[in-house]
């Protein structure tokens, strides 16, 4: 009896598992039945550097039908675009030119063009596990944490409320051209928007920058030109 009693205390300490953390967060955004009433969705964010007189905008457009395109333009530096037509990936940007994306970065956009990807992180990740949190919360905050691990690349590691059940943190390794770029992640100001719930500020870390991001629009529904989505011919802007 005395045994039974200790595994059952060993069991409320233990941490919850993977699947029923992502599928909470599922749900504190809105469940499928709020996404599937929608088909696209077009978010405009003001970007800003801490501490750098570098700011900029970015457009994100996507579709049910698993297309998107990010246009993002910094002051001084230029404009970057990533996007997919349903079927290839691809980003162009002034230094690494127009490029068709394969390896880790093809897996990165696959999962970001995913049109649902966060209410299915179980099936758009090879593996997920509960795992402890990179880093202490914040006082008066509990986190839960599943690192996502992918079929190419690096894991990561994302975090949760354990009351909201909303992501707060993701951390883990970018996959670019000149090399993977570790990042950290924060996600806060969570608005519902057509019924389903987006992180109106993000905070961004990589290297010795951090960069803001905060939503100035959320469109859903709005009629988009499938040309917008089409790998772009080189020395031809879209």
């Amino acid at each position: 009896m005395t045994s039974f009693l200790i595994l059952l205390l060993a069991l409320a300490g233990s941490p919850r598992t993977a699947e029923h953390v992502l599928d909470d967060y599922a749900t504190a955004l809105g469940g499928a039945k709020a996404w599937n009433k929608h088909k696209s969705v077009r978010i405009r964010r003001e970007l800003e550097a801490k501490g750098m007189q570098i700011r900029g905008t970015e457009e994100r457009v996507a579709t049910s039908a698993g297309k998107m395109v990010s246009v993002t333009t910094i002051a001084g530096v230029g404009t970057m675009k990533q996007g997919s037509d349903g079927k290839v990936r691809w980003t162009e940007d002034p230094i690494n030119g127009l490029r068709l994306l394969q390896g880790p970065e093809d897996e990165q956009a696959r999962i970001d063009s995913t049109w649902d990807a966060e209410l299915r992180l179980k099936a758009m990740y090879k593996e997920v596990h509960s795992v402890e949190p990179p880093m202490p919360p914040p006082a008066g905050q509990s986190w839960e944490c599943v690192k996502l691990v992918p079929k190419l690349g690096e894991p990561a590691t994302a975090c949760f409320d354990a009351k909201t059940h909303l992501r707060v943190l993701q951390k883990g390794t970018h996959a670019t051209p000149q090399g993977p770029v570790p990042y950290t992640a924060k996600f806060s100001d969570w608005r519902e928007v057509g019924g389903v719930k987006v992180p109106h500020s993000e905070e961004m870390t990589a290297g010795p920058m951090t960069l803001e991001a905060k939503v100035a629009e959320v469109v859903f529904d709005q009629k988009v030109d499938p040309k917008r989505f089409a790998v772009p011919k080189p020395g031809k802007k879209q």
